[in-house]
């Protein structure tokens, strides 16, 4: 876009803005809304980089805390229900679930001897 074009589009968009400008002064005049005036910027809007409303670090005090972790609790035991165990289960053994399937002891020592050789063969490559 041509220097040209470009500075007759900002002076369009000035023109504009000094029009909506006026005409938002001439409204808070009637709704006698004027102090939102005085916070609207008179120049281009600047994006805030002040640092100066941040705040530091907050704590919460012990009571807070003890209430939220109360309510935690009571939360979670009622999500449990009274189905839930008092103690941990036991792990369960590969009789005890049906859905487990583990090697036979023949098949484990298969595998270690495979894996003990194929190492033996990485070892002895270097």
């Amino acid at each position: 876009m041509p220097t040209t074009e470009i500075n007759q589009v900002l002076t369009h968009l000035r023109e504009q803005r000094t029009l909506l400008t006026t005409a938002i002064t001439a409204l808070e005049g009637l709704t006698g809304n004027a102090a939102s005036s005085a916070a609207a910027p008179a120049g281009p809007i600047q994006a805030k980089t002040s640092t100066s409303h941040r705040r530091g670090p907050q704590s919460m005090s012990a009571d807070a805390r003890a209430r939220i972790a109360a309510s935690q609790k009571a939360r979670w035991a009622k999500l449990r229900g009274a189905s839930a165990p008092a103690k941990p289960a036991a792990k369960q053994t590969a009789k005890q679930s049906p859905g487990h399937r583990t090697h036979s002891e023949a098949t484990k020592q298969k595998i270690a001897a495979a894996a003990k050789a194929r190492w033996a063969g990485l070892k002895g490559n270097k």
